[in-house]
């Protein structure tokens, strides 16, 4: 925290860096987390694209988490636009499943639908192991919430088999607890 704040008075992008470095501390402390982007988001237009893109895509977590969908979907939709310029296919489908979230949490099943279905062609066709299973959890969310449990119980041990594969953890009790 001492190097984040020098760092954000001497060193902007660094304090970015930092910012980016710590995103899974964010998902405990994201008032804390809130508070230091608001300090750094007028640096972020200087900063190098990809630290540009990651940075958004931290701070659209962070307001996720927070509950605040909104900007957490404006943050996420600057990233996406960052991950394309960038022909960065992971970030594009991570941020595809993380717009997907802010679906769910805002109770459309359709468009959660299409972004989880297109993330999950695009992570198979990618390797992406983890984004798959991420893609079909949200797809066994939202077959629950349309009715469909035959299809969510289905979808949700394919997840977890890939979860168990990867060594995910988190990602596996996620899925045990569905």
């Amino acid at each position: 925290r001492a190097a984040l704040d020098w760092a954000t008075e001497v060193e902007p992008e660094l304090a970015l860096q930092i910012l980016v470095a710590l995103e899974q501390l964010w998902v405990t402390r994201h008032s804390e987390g809130k508070r230091r982007l608001e300090a750094l988001s007028a640096h972020v237009s200087e900063a190098p694209l990809e630290l540009r893109a990651r940075a958004l895509r931290v701070f659209g977590g962070i307001c996720d988490i927070a509950g605040d969908a909104d900007l957490a979907e404006r943050y996420y939709d600057e990233s996406l636009s960052l991950y394309e310029r960038l022909g960065d296919e992971w970030g594009q489908v991570h941020l595809q499943h993380r717009l997907g979230v802010v679906a769910l949490m805002r109770g459309d099943w359709a468009r959660a639908r299409a972004l989880a279905e297109n993330c999950l062609a695009r992570a198979r066709a990618g390797g992406f192991r983890l984004l798959q299973a991420e893609a079909l959890g949200n797809l066994a969310f939202v077959a629950d919430k349309e009715g469909d449990l035959d299809a969510a119980v289905e979808l949700t041990r394919e997840a977890l088999a890939l979860a168990r594969e990867i060594g995910m953890t988190w990602l596996e009790t996620l899925d045990l607890a569905n």
